[in-house]
């Protein structure tokens, strides 16, 4: 577990109203005596992913921190601004050439799968949410994306790789030699 390294508005604010303070105040990393961002890289069964919470999603340099280093990114959300976070991870599946897991609570929905595929094809699995809590399982194809992450080839199962992909740190990850 870790803290959050952005909260939204609406959660300073409920935390404000109890008088208290936030974990620790998110500030430049830049600057002197900041306190530096934290983000986890898993590495589960040959899988790399990368879990963000929520609020993370929106600044846009940290969402892509793990450019060419993840197979998956994880969102774990509680939002009930779906619209916007649906637009963020279908931005993030091709930004970063990953598929990206998206997990929001039952009573706001939309939580998917979408995968770095033309907009017809881009969402594996999708569901809106209810008053039931639902475990939703979808597959994805880890070999597949890699194998043409590092091929590059014009092959229309992905949409192309986006500019400064490194494509060795895929190789890497496969366990192959560099060029």
């Amino acid at each position: 577990m870790r803290l959050k390294n952005f909260y939204s508005p609406n959660e300073e604010k409920g935390i404000r109203n109890y008088n208290l303070n936030l974990p620790r105040e998110v500030v430049d990393n830049s600057k002197a005596g900041s306190h530096f961002r934290e983000y986890d890289l898993f590495c589960w069964n040959g899988v790399s992913f990368a879990p963000y919470n929520c609020f993370e999603l929106t600044h846009i340099t940290d969402r892509a921190l793990f450019k060419s280093e993840i197979d998956m990114l994880i969102a774990c959300e509680d939002n009930k601004d779906t619209g916007y976070f649906a637009s963020i991870i279908d931005s993030l599946a091709l930004d970063l050439h990953c598929y990206c897991v998206q997990v929001n609570a039952s009573q706001h929905g939309d939580s998917k799968i979408a995968q770095p595929k033309s907009s017809n094809e881009r969402t594996i699995l999708s569901i809106k949410g209810g008053d039931n809590v639902f475990l939703i399982v979808g597959d994805v194809n880890v070999k597949e994306l890699r194998e043409f992450q590092v091929c590059a080839t014009s092959s229309s199962k992905f949409k192309p790789l986006p500019p400064g992909f490194d494509y060795q740190s895929v190789r890497t990850r496969m366990g192959l030699a560099k060029d």
